[in-house]
C-alpha cells in the first residue's frame, strides 16, 4: 500500500499532532512550473461548478425561454417569472456541486487550454451556515461532506472513466485566515461553541474600556 492509500484508509485525524504521528511522508513531490506567468489558470468553487451529473438533466433550449419561465412560475404557484427571486434561490445555499464533477470536467479544461486548476478549499465547513465557497472552514483535516468524500478522487467514475490530462496541474486553496466560528469541543456536537447564539457583534463593544483590545488578540490567539 502507498503512501496516498494509507492516508485515505485511516479515519481523519481530530488533532494536527495525530495527522502528523500518522500520515507517512509524500514519497515523491511535483515541482512546481518554471514561472506561474506560463500557465493558464481556472479558478472555481466545487460547489458552483459540477455535479457530474449534467447528462441526466434536460438541457437548456434557449428558443424556448419565455415558455421555459412561464411554466416554472406556474409550477411554482408563482404569478411570473422574476429574477431576483430565480436568483435569490440560489445565492446564498450549497448547489452540490463535488469533487467528483471536477473530476468528470477534466478532459474539458483540458481542451479549453487550461494547465492548472486553482480549487476553492474543500475542507470540512461549519454546520449550520452555508459556505458554499469553502472559506468558512471548520475543520482542516477533513472534506466537506457536501462536496464529497476525501477518497472520491481516487474511485472511478463509472464505465467510461475521466482521462487524467497528464499536463494538468493543481492548485489547492487552503487559507488558514479562511475560518468558520472555531469554538472549544466537538464540532459536530450539538453543544458545540460555534452554535452558541449569545456571542457579541463587534459593533456592541465597549469600546471605551482598556482591556477591550487585549480580549480581541486573546481570542484570535
Amino acid at each position: 500500500m502507498n503512501n496516498i492509500a494509507q492516508i485515505l484508509a485511516a479515519p481523519a485525524p481530530r488533532t494536527l499532532a495525530a495527522a502528523r504521528a500518522r500520515f507517512p511522508q509524500r514519497d515523491a513531490v511535483h515541482a512546481s512550473p518554471a514561472d506561474w506567468r506560463d500557465e493558464v489558470l481556472y479558478f472555481l468553487l466545487t460547489d458552483r461548478f459540477s455535479d457530474g451529473r449534467e447528462h441526466t438533466r434536460p438541457t437548456l433550449d434557449r428558443t424556448r425561454l419565455g415558455a421555459n419561465r412561464a411554466a416554472y412560475a406556474q409550477a411554482n404557484g408563482l404569478p411570473e417569472w422574476r429574477w431576483d427571486r430565480w436568483m435569490q434561490s440560489g445565492k446564498d445555499r450549497f448547489q452540490v456541486g463535488t469533487l467528483r464533477g471536477i473530476l468528470s470536467k477534466l478532459p474539458y479544461l483540458a481542451k479549453l487550454g487550461v494547465t492548472t486548476l486553482w480549487i476553492a478549499p474543500v475542507l470540512r465547513q461549519r454546520v449550520e451556515g452555508n459556505d458554499f465557497h469553502g472559506y468558512g472552514v471548520q475543520d482542516f483535516l477533513d472534506v466537506e461532506p457536501r462536496c464529497g468524500a476525501i477518497t472520491d478522487p481516487r474511485q472511478p467514475l463509472g464505465p467510461d472513466d475521466y482521462v487524467w490530462p497528464q499536463e494538468l496541474q493543481f492548485i489547492q486553496n487552503c487559507t488558514r485566515a479562511g475560518t468558520g466560528s472555531l469554538g472549544a469541543g466537538d464540532i459536530r456536537g450539538p453543544r458545540a461553541e460555534h452554535k452558541r447564539t449569545d456571542f457579541e457583534v463587534l459593533r456592541d463593544l465597549a469600546v471605551d474600556r482598556a482591556d477591550t483590545l487585549t480580549r480581541l488578540v486573546f481570542i484570535y490567539q
